[in-house]
């Protein structure tokens, strides 16, 4: 995984399998003890539990950044989602980057960054894919967790994402450049600054 554009620090990453946590684990190992920046765990619901893999990735490695790819949070509550991340990112030392598949993304964004405010309010959101009715906040991470599109859906990442994440793989480059371009427009129309949305770019 490479992240370009716009001034960001070039970062370097490796996806590990999700159906084989021995080497996951040891990619993760090697990853981190060469001084990459990310190890990626694909959401796939044919394999592990991505959070339960991160997690045992996580207690194996110390410096190496953990995202969470294409979390479909249309399958998944995203009050459970948002506690599950806040609990990695403070266990692993504020490490957890998140990728979220398109479906519903919006509205998971948006419940996922009210419910990691400390407040003492409970939130009630009625959406179309997610409905809370008085669900408690907390706890904060242990940082500004980015969340990132995975696939797909270049408006939705620039009007509200910290960033656009594509498989270039067999990826036309015109069709890649209409993307990057799609997600500046949006930001723009959102009134963002483009250049605070990172660019990604994964690999096999």
């Amino acid at each position: 995984m490479t992240t370009t554009d716009h001034g960001h620090p070039l970062r370097f990453g490796v996806a590990v399998p999700p159906d084989d946590p021995a080497t996951a684990v040891a990619l993760a190992r090697l990853a981190d003890e060469l001084g990459l920046d990310l190890v990626v765990v694909p959401d796939d619901p044919d394999a592990l539990d991505a959070w339960t893999l991160l997690s045992w990735i996580a207690g194996a490695t110390g410096e190496i950044h953990l995202v969470a790819d294409g979390l479909e949070l249309v399958r998944r509550p995203a009050a459970v989602a948002a506690r599950a991340a806040a609990s990695l990112d403070l266990l692993s030392g504020g490490r957890l980057e998140l990728g979220l598949a398109p479906d519903g993304a919006d509205e998971a964004i948006e419940i996922l960054r009210a419910l990691w405010v400390a407040e003492p309010a409970p939130l009630t959101y009625a959406g179309t894919h997610q409905r809370l009715a008085g669900a408690q906040r907390g706890p904060a991470p242990a940082h500004d967790v980015p969340i990132l599109i995975s696939a797909g859906a270049p408006d939705l990442a620039g009007r509200v994402a910290d960033g656009w994440s594509t498989d270039i793989d067999g990826l036309d480059p015109a069709t890649r450049r209409r993307g990057l371009a799609a997600v500046d427009a949006a930001a723009r129309a959102a009134g963002r600054d483009p250049r605070e949305i990172r660019r990604v770019a994964t690999f096999t």
